[in-house]
């Protein structure tokens, strides 16, 4: 995974790389079953929000936490 100085700070932390790391293997037999390729998918709203669904109900987080003060 290749970052920039900005956003290195980010991805090092390990509630992140675990959370792209679930999401990736997952998403190789998501693409395997629809026969699509990763660009096809992004190009396709219904199917991110299938993949997005997917994920979360594994558990995998979508979004940032937010917690009111």
């Amino acid at each position: 995974m290749g970052t920039t100085h900005l956003t290195n700070g980010c991805y090092r932390l390990h509630p992140v790389e675990w959370s792209i790391g679930e999401a990736i293997g997952m998403f190789v037999p998501f693409l395997m079953e629809l026969g699509r390729s990763p660009q096809e998918v992004y190009k396709d709203s219904a199917a991110v929000r299938k993949f997005q669904s997917l994920i979360r109900s594994q558990g995998v987080d979508t979004h940032w936490p937010y917690e009111k003060m």
